[in-house]
C-alpha cells in the first residue's frame, strides 16, 4: 500500500496551488468495476485522472484487476468507464 499518501497530497498541493484535486484510493480486495461505478456517482467533468499504482514491467493494478497490454477488451471497457467522468477534452 501507499503508507504516506498524505505526503504525496502535500507535495502535489504545494507544487500546484491553483489546481483543485482529489485523491481516491481503489482497494485491491474490491472490484475495480464496482469502485469506478461509485466514483461515477461523485465525479463528472474532470479535466484529468491520474493513476498511481503498483505494477510490473508488464502491467499495473487497478482495484482487484491487472491492466495488461494484451487484454484489450478489459482495457477498453474499464478505461471507457473512467472516461465517462471526464470532460470532452479530459485525459487519463
Amino acid at each position: 500500500g501507499l503508507d504516506d499518501i498524505h505526503l504525496l497530497q502535500q507535495e502535489f498541493a504545494s507544487n500546484n496551488p491553483d489546481i483543485q484535486f482529489e485523491f481516491e484510493i481503489l482497494f485491491s480486495n474490491e472490484s475495480f468495476a464496482d469502485q469506478v461505478e461509485q466514483l461515477q456517482k461523485e465525479y463528472s467533468d474532470l479535466d484529468a485522472i491520474h493513476i498511481v499504482s503498483h505494477g510490473t514491467s508488464g502491467g499495473f493494478e487497478l482495484g482487484d484487476a491487472w491492466v495488461l497490454p494484451e487484454d484489450t477488451g478489459f482495457n477498453a471497457h474499464n478505461f471507457t468507464a473512467l472516461g465517462l467522468m471526464l470532460t470532452e477534452n479530459g485525459d487519463i
